[in-house]
């Protein structure tokens, strides 16, 4: 919500942030398997603002 302030977007929900994404940026979803299971991703977006690393991802 502070990002969609900060930048003048209207917030909307999860289902429709997933929908409309692809219109914004070269992306696209999936799933991968971790030591938790196998949450859904995007791939094709990169960790940015002090985000130094990501734990029990495998398979990507």
């Amino acid at each position: 919500m502070k990002y969609c302030r900060e930048n003048d977007f209207k917030p909307v929900g999860k289902t429709t942030f997933g929908q409309k994404l692809p219109e914004y940026i070269a992306t696209s979803g999936g799933q991968v398997r971790t030591d938790d299971g196998r949450p859904r991703v995007w791939h094709g977006i990169k960790l940015v603002n002090g985000v130094t690393s990501v734990t029990g991802v495998t398979g990507v």
